[in-house]
Protein backbone atom coordinates (compact mmCIF):
# COMPACT_ATOMS: atom_id res chain seq x y z
CA UNK A 1 0.00 0.00 0.00
CA UNK A 2 1.43 3.51 -0.31
CA UNK A 3 2.26 5.63 2.20
CA UNK A 4 2.16 9.26 2.84
CA UNK A 5 5.34 11.45 3.81
CA UNK A 6 6.55 14.76 3.45
CA UNK A 7 10.01 15.22 1.44
CA UNK A 8 12.43 17.91 2.43
CA UNK A 9 10.80 20.89 1.60
CA UNK A 10 7.22 20.05 3.59
CA UNK A 11 5.70 18.56 0.43
CA UNK A 12 3.20 16.17 0.70
CA UNK A 13 4.30 12.60 -1.22
CA UNK A 14 3.26 9.33 -1.94
CA UNK A 15 5.70 6.76 -1.54
CA UNK A 16 5.47 3.22 -3.31
CA UNK A 17 7.86 0.30 -2.94
CA UNK A 18 9.37 -0.96 -6.48
CA UNK A 19 7.97 -4.15 -6.45
CA UNK A 20 4.48 -2.92 -6.05
CA UNK A 21 4.47 -1.02 -9.05
CA UNK A 22 6.67 -3.57 -11.29
CA UNK A 23 3.64 -6.11 -10.18
CA UNK A 24 0.79 -3.46 -11.44
CA UNK A 25 2.97 -3.25 -14.66
CA UNK A 26 3.06 -6.64 -14.86
CA UNK A 27 -0.40 -7.25 -14.83
CA UNK A 28 -1.13 -4.14 -17.33
CA UNK A 29 1.72 -5.61 -19.73
CA UNK A 30 1.19 -9.46 -19.48
CA UNK A 31 3.54 -10.55 -17.09
CA UNK A 32 7.03 -10.14 -16.59
CA UNK A 33 7.64 -11.41 -19.87
CA UNK A 34 5.20 -8.69 -21.47
CA UNK A 35 6.44 -6.46 -19.63
CA UNK A 36 9.96 -7.17 -20.53
CA UNK A 37 8.77 -6.95 -24.49
CA UNK A 38 7.02 -3.18 -24.14
CA UNK A 39 10.30 -2.07 -21.83
CA UNK A 40 12.62 -3.90 -24.65
CA UNK A 41 10.72 -1.49 -27.13
CA UNK A 42 10.60 1.75 -25.26
CA UNK A 43 14.55 0.86 -24.79
CA UNK A 44 15.00 0.54 -28.82
CA UNK A 45 12.84 3.74 -29.30
CA UNK A 46 15.40 5.48 -26.66
CA UNK A 47 19.00 4.15 -28.66
CA UNK A 48 17.66 5.27 -32.15
CA UNK A 49 17.17 8.78 -30.25
CA UNK A 50 20.28 8.80 -28.79
CA UNK A 51 22.92 8.00 -31.21
CA UNK A 52 22.61 4.03 -30.03
CA UNK A 53 23.30 4.29 -26.30
CA UNK A 54 21.31 3.29 -23.49
CA UNK A 55 22.35 5.85 -20.99
CA UNK A 56 20.02 7.69 -19.51
CA UNK A 57 17.52 5.11 -20.04
CA UNK A 58 15.59 4.60 -16.91
CA UNK A 59 15.32 0.48 -15.95
CA UNK A 60 13.31 -0.66 -13.79
CA UNK A 61 15.84 -1.86 -10.81
CA UNK A 62 15.32 -5.70 -11.60
CA UNK A 63 15.59 -5.57 -15.23
CA UNK A 64 19.03 -3.86 -15.13
CA UNK A 65 22.18 -5.89 -16.10
CA UNK A 66 22.50 -8.76 -13.66
CA UNK A 67 19.05 -8.13 -12.24
CA UNK A 68 16.56 -10.62 -11.48
CA UNK A 69 14.83 -10.12 -14.62
CA UNK A 70 17.94 -9.18 -16.85
CA UNK A 71 16.50 -7.83 -20.41
CA UNK A 72 18.99 -9.69 -22.21
CA UNK A 73 17.66 -12.95 -21.04
CA UNK A 74 13.80 -12.75 -22.30
CA UNK A 75 11.80 -13.84 -23.32
CA UNK A 76 12.07 -14.52 -20.31
CA UNK A 77 11.48 -18.42 -19.33
CA UNK A 78 10.94 -19.33 -15.48
CA UNK A 79 12.74 -23.00 -15.90
CA UNK A 80 15.88 -20.84 -17.27
CA UNK A 81 16.21 -18.06 -15.55
CA UNK A 82 19.37 -16.61 -16.35
CA UNK A 83 21.64 -19.42 -15.71
CA UNK A 84 23.86 -19.93 -18.71
CA UNK A 85 24.13 -24.40 -17.62
CA UNK A 86 19.74 -24.42 -18.26
CA UNK A 87 19.44 -22.17 -21.31
CA UNK A 88 22.37 -24.88 -23.11
CA UNK A 89 20.56 -27.80 -21.63
CA UNK A 90 17.20 -26.26 -23.27
CA UNK A 91 19.04 -25.59 -26.67
CA UNK A 92 20.26 -28.87 -27.15
CA UNK A 93 18.21 -31.45 -25.41
CA UNK A 94 15.94 -32.89 -27.83
CA UNK A 95 12.42 -30.79 -26.85
CA UNK A 96 10.79 -33.84 -25.06
CA UNK A 97 13.18 -34.85 -23.03
CA UNK A 98 13.87 -31.34 -21.59
CA UNK A 99 10.12 -31.36 -20.44
CA UNK A 100 10.10 -34.74 -19.07
CA UNK A 101 13.64 -33.12 -17.09
CA UNK A 102 11.58 -30.41 -16.04
CA UNK A 103 8.47 -32.35 -14.53
CA UNK A 104 10.35 -34.48 -12.08
CA UNK A 105 12.62 -31.77 -11.13
CA UNK A 106 9.02 -30.08 -10.33
CA UNK A 107 8.06 -32.98 -8.40
CA UNK A 108 10.88 -33.22 -6.93
CA UNK A 109 11.18 -29.47 -5.95
CA UNK A 110 8.57 -27.58 -6.61
CA UNK A 111 8.54 -25.13 -9.34
CA UNK A 112 12.04 -23.42 -9.98
CA UNK A 113 13.10 -20.83 -7.14
CA UNK A 114 15.63 -18.57 -8.39
CA UNK A 115 18.86 -16.99 -6.48
CA UNK A 116 20.29 -13.21 -6.33
CA UNK A 117 22.23 -14.68 -9.21
CA UNK A 118 19.26 -15.68 -11.28
CA UNK A 119 20.14 -19.26 -11.05
CA UNK A 120 18.12 -22.29 -9.55
CA UNK A 121 21.04 -23.97 -7.47
CA UNK A 122 19.03 -27.47 -7.22
CA UNK A 123 18.19 -27.82 -10.86
CA UNK A 124 21.53 -26.88 -12.63
CA UNK A 125 23.87 -29.37 -11.06
CA UNK A 126 21.15 -31.99 -12.41
CA UNK A 127 20.41 -30.66 -15.79
CA UNK A 128 24.37 -30.58 -16.20
CA UNK A 129 24.00 -34.11 -15.44
CA UNK A 130 21.57 -35.08 -17.42
CA UNK A 131 23.32 -33.49 -20.40
CA UNK A 132 26.72 -34.88 -19.62
CA UNK A 133 25.40 -38.72 -19.11
CA UNK A 134 22.10 -39.24 -20.71
CA UNK A 135 21.86 -37.23 -23.93
CA UNK A 136 23.42 -39.74 -26.33
CA UNK A 137 21.05 -42.64 -25.08
CA UNK A 138 18.37 -41.39 -26.99
CA UNK A 139 18.25 -41.33 -30.98
CA UNK A 140 16.17 -39.41 -32.50
CA UNK A 141 12.56 -39.67 -32.30
CA UNK A 142 11.01 -39.92 -35.91
CA UNK A 143 9.41 -37.53 -37.39
CA UNK A 144 5.55 -36.58 -36.47
CA UNK A 145 2.97 -38.40 -38.41
CA UNK A 146 5.73 -41.65 -38.87
CA UNK A 147 3.20 -44.58 -40.06
CA UNK A 148 2.58 -47.02 -37.52
CA UNK A 149 0.25 -50.20 -38.29
CA UNK A 150 -2.97 -50.21 -36.45
CA UNK A 151 -2.84 -53.52 -34.81
CA UNK A 152 0.69 -52.29 -33.26
CA UNK A 153 -1.26 -49.32 -32.27
CA UNK A 154 -4.21 -50.79 -30.89
CA UNK A 155 -1.88 -53.16 -28.53
CA UNK A 156 0.39 -50.34 -27.22
CA UNK A 157 -2.97 -47.99 -26.46
CA UNK A 158 -3.98 -51.27 -24.30
CA UNK A 159 -1.26 -51.56 -22.74
CA UNK A 160 -1.76 -52.73 -18.95
CA UNK A 161 -1.65 -49.43 -16.71
CA UNK A 162 -0.58 -49.39 -12.96
CA UNK A 163 -3.02 -49.83 -10.28
CA UNK A 164 -4.28 -47.31 -7.58
CA UNK A 165 -2.34 -47.17 -4.72
CA UNK A 166 -4.34 -49.01 -2.43
CA UNK A 167 -3.96 -51.83 -4.75
CA UNK A 168 -0.19 -51.73 -5.17
CA UNK A 169 1.44 -54.64 -4.65
CA UNK A 170 -2.12 -57.09 -5.49
CA UNK A 171 -2.73 -58.86 -8.38
CA UNK A 172 -3.62 -57.18 -12.07
CA UNK A 173 -4.60 -58.10 -15.35
CA UNK A 174 -1.54 -57.97 -17.72
CA UNK A 175 1.33 -56.70 -15.14
CA UNK A 176 3.24 -58.62 -12.82
CA UNK A 177 4.50 -57.17 -9.43
CA UNK A 178 8.38 -57.28 -8.90
CA UNK A 179 8.78 -57.03 -4.92
CA UNK A 180 12.28 -55.79 -5.08
CA UNK A 181 13.18 -54.04 -1.86
CA UNK A 182 14.64 -51.57 -3.24
CA UNK A 183 12.74 -51.34 -6.23
CA UNK A 184 9.33 -52.80 -5.71
CA UNK A 185 7.56 -52.28 -9.44
CA UNK A 186 5.18 -53.46 -12.21
CA UNK A 187 6.12 -54.76 -15.48
CA UNK A 188 3.62 -56.52 -18.14
CA UNK A 189 3.58 -60.02 -17.94
CA UNK A 190 3.89 -62.91 -20.48
CA UNK A 191 0.40 -63.01 -21.92
CA UNK A 192 0.56 -58.95 -22.76
CA UNK A 193 4.36 -59.54 -23.83
CA UNK A 194 3.09 -62.43 -26.38
CA UNK A 195 0.50 -59.60 -27.98
CA UNK A 196 3.04 -56.91 -28.30
CA UNK A 197 6.06 -58.78 -29.54
CA UNK A 198 3.98 -60.62 -32.20
CA UNK A 199 2.57 -57.34 -33.77
CA UNK A 200 6.38 -55.86 -33.51
CA UNK A 201 7.58 -59.22 -35.64
CA UNK A 202 4.52 -58.60 -37.76
CA UNK A 203 5.24 -55.08 -38.23
CA UNK A 204 9.22 -55.92 -38.67
CA UNK A 205 8.82 -58.77 -41.28
CA UNK A 206 6.56 -56.84 -43.40
CA UNK A 207 9.09 -53.82 -43.40
CA UNK A 208 6.28 -51.76 -42.42
CA UNK A 209 7.55 -50.13 -39.45
CA UNK A 210 11.70 -49.60 -39.28
CA UNK A 211 12.99 -50.76 -35.28
CA UNK A 212 13.42 -46.70 -33.96
CA UNK A 213 10.01 -46.01 -34.58
CA UNK A 214 8.67 -49.22 -33.34
CA UNK A 215 11.03 -48.91 -30.09
CA UNK A 216 9.59 -44.95 -29.59
CA UNK A 217 5.88 -45.86 -29.28
CA UNK A 218 6.96 -48.85 -27.37
CA UNK A 219 9.06 -46.38 -25.10
CA UNK A 220 6.34 -44.07 -24.84
CA UNK A 221 3.67 -46.81 -23.76
CA UNK A 222 6.41 -48.07 -20.94
CA UNK A 223 7.22 -45.00 -19.71
CA UNK A 224 3.55 -43.62 -19.67
CA UNK A 225 1.64 -46.56 -18.53
CA UNK A 226 4.27 -48.26 -15.80
CA UNK A 227 5.60 -44.94 -14.72
CA UNK A 228 9.00 -45.81 -15.46
CA UNK A 229 10.34 -43.48 -18.05
CA UNK A 230 12.69 -41.05 -16.77
CA UNK A 231 13.31 -40.40 -13.25
CA UNK A 232 15.02 -38.37 -10.84
CA UNK A 233 16.86 -39.47 -7.61
CA UNK A 234 17.27 -36.48 -5.31
CA UNK A 235 19.81 -38.31 -2.63
CA UNK A 236 21.85 -39.77 -4.91
CA UNK A 237 21.66 -36.27 -7.74
CA UNK A 238 21.64 -38.59 -10.25
CA UNK A 239 18.61 -39.88 -13.42
CA UNK A 240 17.52 -42.86 -14.39
CA UNK A 241 15.28 -44.53 -17.27
CA UNK A 242 13.87 -47.87 -17.32
CA UNK A 243 11.87 -47.14 -20.43
CA UNK A 244 14.81 -46.28 -22.26
CA UNK A 245 16.41 -49.63 -20.86
CA UNK A 246 13.17 -51.63 -22.32
CA UNK A 247 13.59 -54.64 -23.40
CA UNK A 248 17.21 -54.35 -22.66
CA UNK A 249 20.03 -52.11 -21.71
CA UNK A 250 20.83 -48.72 -23.14
CA UNK A 251 23.26 -49.95 -25.31
CA UNK A 252 21.33 -52.18 -27.17
CA UNK A 253 18.97 -49.87 -28.18
CA UNK A 254 21.29 -47.97 -30.37
CA UNK A 255 22.69 -51.61 -31.38
CA UNK A 256 19.89 -53.96 -30.97
CA UNK A 257 21.14 -57.60 -32.02
CA UNK A 258 20.32 -60.76 -31.25
CA UNK A 259 20.87 -63.14 -28.27
CA UNK A 260 21.84 -66.77 -27.95
CA UNK A 261 18.88 -68.66 -26.99
CA UNK A 262 20.42 -70.17 -24.09
CA UNK A 263 22.29 -66.97 -22.82
CA UNK A 264 21.82 -65.53 -19.53
CA UNK A 265 21.03 -61.83 -21.40
CA UNK A 266 18.07 -64.15 -23.28
CA UNK A 267 16.83 -65.11 -19.67
CA UNK A 268 16.84 -61.99 -18.20
CA UNK A 269 15.61 -60.02 -20.97
CA UNK A 270 11.98 -59.70 -22.07
CA UNK A 271 12.53 -61.43 -25.23
CA UNK A 272 12.75 -64.52 -23.19
CA UNK A 273 9.51 -64.78 -21.10
CA UNK A 274 7.35 -65.58 -24.11
CA UNK A 275 7.67 -67.62 -28.01
CA UNK A 276 7.05 -64.12 -29.56
CA UNK A 277 9.65 -62.58 -27.75
CA UNK A 278 12.05 -65.28 -28.77
CA UNK A 279 11.02 -64.76 -32.45
CA UNK A 280 11.44 -61.61 -32.27
CA UNK A 281 15.15 -62.09 -31.27
CA UNK A 282 15.75 -63.85 -34.11
CA UNK A 283 14.53 -60.90 -36.27
CA UNK A 284 17.48 -58.76 -34.82
CA UNK A 285 20.85 -59.27 -36.58
CA UNK A 286 24.03 -60.80 -34.76
CA UNK A 287 26.41 -58.75 -33.24
CA UNK A 288 29.87 -58.08 -34.94
CA UNK A 289 32.35 -59.79 -33.61
CA UNK A 290 34.70 -57.15 -32.88
CA UNK A 291 32.42 -53.76 -32.17
CA UNK A 292 29.76 -54.86 -30.61
CA UNK A 293 27.69 -53.15 -33.65
CA UNK A 294 25.58 -54.72 -36.18
CA UNK A 295 27.37 -57.07 -38.44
Amino acid sequence: MPQGASNQKGQLTILYLERHVEELAWERHGGPAGFAEQLAIKLHEYKVQNGGSDRGFRYPHSSRRGGRLDLRFFPFDQYVGMSGTLKRAKDNLPAWLWCAANVALDEAYGPPVFGPDGCDGRRVPLMAHLIQHHTSLYPARPPVGTFIPSDLLRVIYEAPVLPYSAQWGQDVAGLTFINNPTDAHYEWNETYLERLFTQLNKAMEASSVDWDTARWCVYDAYSQRLGRGLRLHPAERCWSDNARDWPDKARHWLYPYRYEPDSSEMRDSPRGRCPAGQRFNMLLPAPAATTGRLA
